[in-house]
């Protein structure tokens, strides 16, 4: 065998030894448990969608140790749980339904600023005036609001 190519073979076999040798049991399995339509994330990265078939989302060989699990859904305000995947074991979390999204106060329509310049004048203010502070209409304003007659045609 050549120099070379014993090397190539050993190092081949030292590579598939040390994958072989390599704990299997760093990793854990979680089950999210919960209602179709949820979108779960794992430490901030989105991991999948629930659905009917697996009875929520079944997520493999996560690494063992602690987790930030994060379920969201439109509509609902999300909810968030920290897991403790054991290595070579499985962790069922099961998720209640989802607190609906507070609706927002209704807000009042912007207003709109008015140059002071185009800003209305104040308004028109009426003062009732008392009934016996009015005066008969005077005879002659009819005969000024028509064309000029000779006074002598005035009643």
């Amino acid at each position: 065998m050549r120099p070379h190519r014993a090397l190539a073979f050993g190092l081949v076999a030292l590579i598939c030894l040390s994958a072989i040798q390599a704990p299997a049991e760093e990793t854990g399995d979680l089950q999210v448990t919960c209602w179709p339509g949820h979108r779960v994330y794992v430490d901030s990265v989105f991991a999948g969608l629930t659905d009917e078939a697996q009875d929520g989302l079944y997520l493999k060989a996560l690494a063992a140790g602690e987790h930030e699990i994060r379920v969201e859904k439109l509509g609902r305000e999300p909810a968030s749980y920290t897991v403790l995947i054991p290595a070579g074991g499985v962790i069922e979390l099961q998720v209640g339904p989802l607190q609906a999204v507070a609706s927002p106060p209704p807000s009042a329509p912007p207003v709109q600023a008015t140059p002071p310049e185009a800003a209305p004048a104040a308004p028109a203010t009426s003062t009732r005036i008392p009934s016996s502070s009015m005066r008969a209409p005077c005879p002659r304003a009819t005969t000024i609001s028509r064309p000029t007659r000779p006074a002598s045609t005035v009643a």
